[in-house]
């Protein structure tokens, strides 16, 4: 089998209808605190970055306009951009951020691999823009590869141990209890995991580590849920703010897929 993900870092985002000069983040709650999650391009001349307390963006940027993260609206967006990749493969699942199909069936049609991902990228819908992409043998290896190491194609499963082995855990996971366990002992990257002897690895974490490792490099199954478009398709986005003239409705409706 041969996975394409698609990753889409700004769709928490563009779930919502901001005019680009308008400095524009959403939040998240960490332990206790709201805190930026993502902001876009005209909040970051201003200084905001994510992972910063909400309180610091404001005193720095009093112009900032936040939301707080919409899972349900991403997932919605989400799955519009499932419809786009439905038309490259009927095998279309997904992770959080991500849309992964199987294409091996596919390659034939398109004209290979290269083809496929140029056309791909040319009529992905703007609300999916920017994107990154990679493929491998496994659904979870193509999307933490999509995540960390775009652009990387890895053909075959025996070449996984070694394309992920330097990839940090804090990438590949964000159990909390799961990383202060690991950092305890000493285990920085996935290459780290693997060379432990799995009957320690198990003793010191438990068995589903392990498992994750084994899906991760297709030693074990990992079957996913197919997704089937809807016989009906509606969208809608959300505006900022009251809009009375025409012309103001272009750039979010670029958006809609």
């Amino acid at each position: 089998m041969h996975w394409l993900a698609w990753y889409f870092p700004r769709l928490p985002l563009a779930c919502f209808a901001v005019a680009p000069e308008q400095p524009f983040a959403v939040s998240r709650s960490e332990g206790g605190r709201d805190r930026i999650d993502r902001c876009n391009e005209a909040a970051r001349t201003l200084g905001v970055r994510a992972g910063m307390a909400l309180a610091e963006a404001l005193a720095l940027a009093p112009s900032l306009a936040v939301r707080p993260r919409d899972r349900r609206r991403e997932g919605r967006l989400l799955e519009a951009l499932g419809g786009w990749a439905w038309r490259y493969s009927s095998h279309v699942t997904f992770d959080p951020l991500l849309v992964l199909l199987e294409v091996e069936g596919s390659l034939r049609l398109f004209g290979g691999f290269d083809r496929l991902v140029a056309r791909m990228e040319r009529e992905l819908p703007e609300a999916g823009r920017p994107a990154s992409w990679a493929a491998a043998p496994t659904p979870a290896a193509a999307a933490l590869l999509a995540r960390v190491a775009p652009g990387t194609r890895v053909e075959h499963r025996e070449a996984l141990a070694q394309r992920l082995d330097a990839v940090p855990l804090h990438r590949f996971t964000r159990n909390r209890r799961w990383l202060e366990l690991m950092r305890g002992i000493g285990l920085a990257t996935i290459g780290d995991c693997l060379a432990l002897p799995r009957p320690e690895l198990a003793r010191r974490l438990g068995h589903e580590p392990g498992l994750l490792l084994d899906r991760l490099l297709g030693r074990l199954p990992d079957p996913r849920p197919l997704w089937q478009p809807p016989e009906q398709f509606r969208q809608r986005l959300l505006l900022s703010c009251e809009i009375d003239r025409v012309e103001a409705l272009r750039f979010p409706a670029r958006r809609l897929v």
